[in-house]
């Protein structure tokens, strides 16, 4: 969801009603990573830096892990339980993606 839609919540705070509301309605799920590396991948969009966040996040509550959710809204506050395993599992997914495109692209031969 764009953040300029008036229906956005980018942040996930507050009372029960606030945090519903925010929960489809421009929170970041972190799980989202691995599909979108996937279909970045297959279609030729730019990957450079796109675990950086992610990266930085997995010290920053439960060692090596990855939160639930987080803030749509800069700065990204993590939200929800801060030790998901889909979210870790989906991070590990897409490492192995860019890491094995990386390997690729560095053996193809050179164009003449």
């Amino acid at each position: 969801m764009s953040p300029r839609d008036p229906a956005s919540r980018g942040v996930n705070h507050g009372g029960v009603r606030e945090r519903d509301t925010a929960y489809h309605q421009g929170t970041v799920w972190p799980w989202m990573i691995g599909p979108y590396v996937e279909a970045a991948l297959r279609t030729g969009v730019p990957v450079t830096g796109v675990l950086t966040g992610l990266e930085q996040h997995l010290w920053e509550w439960g060692l090596g892990s990855v939160s639930e959710t987080a803030d749509g809204d800069a700065p990204h506050r993590a939200t929800g339980c801060p030790m998901q395993a889909w979210s870790v599992a989906e991070v590990i997914r897409a490492r192995r993606m860019l890491r094995t495109r990386a390997a690729t692209t560095r053996q193809l031969p050179s164009a003449p």
